[in-house]
């Protein structure tokens, strides 16, 4: 913070210096001496806001893109089938593909509607998506903003989601849009409930709403985890919020308001091109998001911990794979760039050998081998990132995997679970814990 101050600092006095260079009959003057008048604050907001947003638009774009490429892995093999393969080593670049398809695509609106809210609606998901990770510590010293009421934050944020839905539905002129909408909203309005009140139990435990106290409280190690704080009760709230969270972003089984057989598509049906590839990000935003916050509030965060070893095997063994494959897939790249036949040809066409099972098994003995002395001998803060991602895509992975495996349910029994059986659920756990807590300081 007190580097960009410094910095919003020396613009200013940069900025006044280059005023006062410009001559009197300069038509940039008037430009100029307009923006010297802007308060120091006003420029501390914007490059506050425009920070945040750099930092987190690193962090959760390449995420939600790298997730379509493993969600189409995860269903071809559940499926028995491949899933893409075709452009980068094993398919890794599909997302940027199709990342330029949607955006080359139409961008049609329907007649009828209400250009201006049709327009708007896919900010508002975008919106609330990105601006939950705000206060969300990915590692040591990563984290935007530690915001001292960050759970409260994250509940009010995903708000905004709501509005952007109904914006959506609403505003295309078609009942199966509006219908699919109006699912969404009583859906996502009934599971805040218990929702909240599964992340109410670890903040009466810390006694702090802030996201990083609640990541502090569990530096000792696995044992102070939070899902093992209150005996049965967080271990509870921690399912009671992962199968709420799945709600919160219309996930299978809970999909109601996009199921294909009923309502087309939902809310999104008249949605093409840039503005339906929003919808698509902020879910798949959103799918990390719920494993952030299970991370963060239940599992020990990005703090050290025998129990992460696991978590940095699996990422480290993604890594030294994907530059293994890059290592392999650039010559021949550049083989296929020879042929003179463009750049997407050879995307398409440049194919790697797969690997041999030694090779794959010195990759998984050097990531057991790392893991260990990264944990061992380590502070560093790329580690704890490492850690907290790698925790979080579990979640996202299961999340993937559910989708592929349980049918949809029905409307009533989707409501039904929320207020006959979670919400009174959840009010026994928070009394418990409260008596847990009690009974603990005698």
């Amino acid at each position: 913070m007190n580097h960009l101050v410094l910095a919003v600092e020396a613009w200013m006095k940069a900025l006044e210096s280059y005023t006062m260079s410009l001559s009197e009959d300069s038509i940039w003057l008037p430009f100029f001496g307009i923006l010297n008048q802007v308060p120091q604050e006003v420029w501390l907001a914007v490059s506050m806001f425009l920070s945040a947003s750099m930092i987190l638009g690193m962090i959760i774009a390449p995420i939600a893109g790298f997730s379509t490429f493993v969600e189409r892995r995860v269903a071809g093999r559940i499926q028995a089938r491949i899933g893409c393969n075709r452009v980068g080593p094993e398919g890794l670049l599909q997302f940027l593909v199709d990342g330029v398809k949607l955006m080359s695509k139409e961008d049609h609106i329907p007649q009828g509607a209400d250009r201006f809210l049709f327009k708007l609606a896919p900010y508002f998901l975008i919106l609330g998506a990105f601006m939950s990770f705000a206060c969300l510590p990915f590692g040591k010293y990563i984290v935007v903003s530690n915001i001292n009421v960050g759970i409260l934050y994250l509940l009010a944020v995903s708000s905004l989601v709501v509005i952007g839905i109904l914006l959506a539905g609403w505003s295309s002129n078609n009942k199966w849009s509006l219908l699919g909408a109006m699912r969404s909203a009583a859906q996502i309005v009934s599971y805040e409930v218990p929702l909240g009140m599964s992340l109410m139990i670890p903040v009466m435990l810390v006694g702090s709403l802030s996201l990083a106290h609640l990541n502090r409280y569990q530096a000792e190690g696995f044992s102070s985890w939070l899902i093992f704080a209150a005996g049965p009760f967080t271990f509870i709230a921690f399912f009671v919020y992962f199968i709420s969270a799945l709600a919160e972003v219309n996930r299978t089984p809970f999909d109601l308001p996009e199921a294909e057989s009923e309502l087309v598509s939902g809310y999104n049906t008249e949605y093409s091109g840039i503005r339906w590839g929003l919808f698509f990000v902020a879910e798949y935003a959103n799918m990390f998001l719920i494993g952030g916050i299970a991370t963060t509030a239940f599992l020990g965060g990005w703090q050290k911990s025998v129990a992460n070893i696991p978590f940095l095997v699996f990422s480290l063994f993604f890594i030294f794979f994907a530059l293994l494959k890059i290592v392999f897939y650039g010559p021949a790249f550049v083989q296929s760039l020879g042929r003179k036949k463009g750049v997407l040809f050879a995307l398409a066409h440049t194919k790697v050998r797969s690997f041999s099972k030694p090779l794959v098994l010195v990759l998984l003995f050097l990531s057991v081998l790392s893991s260990v002395g990264l944990h061992v001998l380590s502070d560093f803060w790329l580690v704890s990132f490492f850690v907290f991602i790698s925790k979080s895509y579990f979640f996202v992975f299961i999340i993937m995997w559910i989708r592929w495996t349980l049918p949809r349910y029905r409307v009533d029994q989707m409501m039904d679970l929320c207020w006959k059986r979670f919400t009174p659920l959840m009010f026994v756990c928070v009394m418990g814990t409260a008596l847990w807590m009690l009974w603990s300081q005698r």
